[in-house]
């Protein structure tokens, strides 16, 4: 990595190559990230909607288990930015 001084600030520049290996690692990651939370946080969401039809569940217990059910589908959603930010990433790449 080599610095730059324009109009008083020092700027790092990297070579080309070495950006984009750091955007596919950071690719990877998002990746990594996405599959190391969706498998648990399905079986989660998968167990909390099953016990939700449970007929003996209480009024107070029922209400814990719609909650979880909604903060999982909230987590789904924060995962799938990571889709987003991947789809981001392959862009600057291509361009």
């Amino acid at each position: 990595m080599s610095a730059v001084r324009v109009a008083g600030t020092t700027t790092d520049v990297e070579p080309r190559g070495s950006c984009e290996a750091r955007l596919t690692a950071l690719r990877e990651r998002a990746a990594r990230v996405q599959h190391d939370v969706n498998n648990p946080l399905a079986a989660l969401l998968a167990e909390a909607q099953l016990l939700e039809l449970d007929p003996t569940l209480g009024t107070e217990h029922g209400l814990a288990v719609r909650r979880i059910i909604e903060l999982c589908r909230r987590v789904v959603a924060g995962v799938r930015l990571l889709d987003e930010v991947r789809g981001e990433v392959r862009g600057v790449e291509g361009g």
